[in-house]
């Protein structure tokens, strides 16, 4: 399930990763270190990217999937 995913626990780290890289290199007057925060923060959403593909799968094949408000009750 997707939970159980060894995507799934990785997901906020990830995200955590790129945003820090990105705005710490951003800040960083050299332009070199720019480029590699650049760099570093496209290979994290890519890989983010590439976790999503599986969660969706996952979540695709789960029983929830086809459910419905009616099926869920009130």
């Amino acid at each position: 399930m997707i939970t159980g995913s060894p995507a799934f626990s990785s997901a906020a780290s990830l995200s955590r990763l790129a945003a820090r890289s990105l705005r710490s290199r951003l800040e960083s007057s050299s332009d070199s270190k720019k480029s590699e925060g650049l760099r570093a923060a496209s290979e994290a959403l890519q890989l983010l990217r590439d976790m999503v593909k599986h969660l969706e799968h996952d979540w695709s094949i789960a029983p929830l999937a086809d459910a419905t408000e009616d099926d869920i009750g009130e």
